[in-house]
């Protein structure tokens, strides 16, 4: 993180520690600070003119596969949801049965 920033340990221990805090945990898929805060970690804006490189073509490609998930995700739970219930369950008696002995 130094030499990469050219920034010396006391200045640059702060970027290392959200670093850390910000990157997902393999296993859990989830970060420490969405662990403890229930969210993820918000960051500053991403400027205006760092999305230059992107490209019509680009946005299309991720729309499309965008829509394959969630196409996919779709029918992954239709495929777990039970059909609807169309016949009544079970004939209710009310009362006490009679005791014709």
């Amino acid at each position: 993180m130094c030499a990469a920033t050219n920034l010396k340990w006391p200045d640059a221990f702060p970027l290392v520690l959200m670093s850390m805090r910000n990157t997902p945990n393999k296993k859990t898929g989830l970060s420490p600070h969405e662990i403890f805060m229930g969210r993820a970690m918000r960051l500053p804006a991403v400027p205006a003119n760092a999305l230059v490189n992107i490209t019509d073509d680009m946005v299309l490609d991720y729309c499309k596969g965008l829509a394959d998930v969630v196409r996919s995700f779709s029918y992954q739970v239709e495929a777990t949801t039970l059909p609807p219930i169309n016949d009544p369950g079970h004939k209710l008696v009310t009362g006490l049965p009679s005791r014709n002995t």
